[in-house]
C-alpha cells in the first residue's frame, strides 16, 4: 500500500502545472516509469510499455498538467490513450490520427479546425519518434505548421503578402524537390506563382495535400518527377542551370 502511495505523490509532484521536472537540468527530476503506471492499477493501452517514446511524452504531458487533472487512474488511462494515438500517428499511414480534442486534452495549444490537417499530415510525415517525444517538441511542431499553413492559405487569397518561403511548405510536410538548388528554386517560384494567380485562392490551398497537388502538377509539367532529390532525376534543361 505504501508503495503505491509513494508513486501517486509522485505522480502528482511532477504535476506542478510547469515543464520543469523531467528536463535533464531540472533541479530535482522526477521520473514515473511504465511499472510505476502498472502499479497504479492502470490498463495500459497495447503497446505501450514498448516504446519509450510514449512514456517520454506521457510524463511530459503530465508535468505540465495541474495536479488535480491526473488524480485518478481514469484521468492517467485517458492521457495514455491519446499519447499512443499521437505516436502511432508518426511515420504512419494516417489511419488513425488523433483529433482536435485529443492534441487539446494533452495540453496541445494554438489548434483550430481550419488548420488541424496541417498539423496531423505534418505529424504523420515526421520520420522518427524522437522529433516528437516531449510536449514541447509537438507543440513547436503544431506551431509551425499552424503558422505555414496559415501564410500559404493567406498568400492564396493576398498575393500582395510576403510568399511562403521553402521552410513554411516543409512545416506542413510539402514535398519540394530540394537538388539541384536550380530545381528546388523552379519549383518553388512556380509555386508560389500558382498561388498568386487567379484560378488559387484559400480553399484551392486550405491542406497540405491541397497544396502538395499543386507542385506536383508544376513537377509533371516540367518534366520533374515528384520530389526529385538530385540532378539526374530534372530534365536536362534544368541540371544545366547548376554547371
Amino acid at each position: 500500500m505504501q508503495e503505491i502511495v509513494d508513486i501517486y505523490n509522485k505522480v502528482l509532484a511532477l504535476a506542478d502545472g510547469a515543464s520543469n521536472n523531467i528536463n535533464p537540468d531540472a533541479t530535482a527530476r522526477i521520473t514515473v516509469t511504465v511499472n510505476d503506471y502498472k502499479k497504479l492499477g492502470i490498463d495500459l493501452p497495447a503497446g505501450f510499455a514498448d516504446q519509450p517514446a510514449k512514456l517520454s511524452l506521457l510524463n511530459s504531458v503530465i508535468d505540465k498538467l495541474a495536479a488535480d487533472k491526473v488524480n485518478t487512474p481514469k484521468e492517467i488511462t485517458e492521457l495514455m490513450k491519446v499519447v499512443a494515438k499521437v505516436i502511432a500517428h508518426v511515420n504512419s499511414n494516417g489511419a488513425q490520427a488523433p483529433d482536435k480534442a485529443d492534441l487539446t486534452l494533452i495540453g496541445v495549444t494554438g489548434l483550430t479546425d481550419e488548420d488541424l490537417p496541417a498539423v496531423l499530415f505534418k505529424l504523420q510525415k515526421t520520420t522518427t519518434l524522437d522529433k516528437v517525444d516531449t510536449l514541447d517538441e509537438l507543440q513547436t511542431l503544431s506551431t509551425n505548421a499552424v503558422a505555414a499553413q496559415q501564410k500559404i492559405r493567406d498568400y492564396a487569397g493576398n498575393s500582395a503578402l510576403s510568399a511562403p518561403a521553402a521552410t513554411d511548405y516543409e512545416n506542413i510536410a510539402v514535398t519540394l524537390p530540394t537538388e539541384p538548388a536550380a530545381v528546388s528554386a523552379v519549383i518553388l517560384a512556380a509555386l508560389n506563382n500558382a498561388l498568386a494567380s487567379a484560378p488559387v485562392g484559400k480553399p484551392q490551398a486550405g491542406t497540405p495535400q491541397d497544396v502538395q497537388n499543386i507542385v506536383d502538377s508544376y513537377a509533371k509539367l516540367l518534366g520533374i518527377p515528384s520530389a526529385c532529390k538530385s540532378a539526374s532525376a530534372a530534365p536536362g534543361w534544368i541540371s544545366t542551370m547548376t554547371s
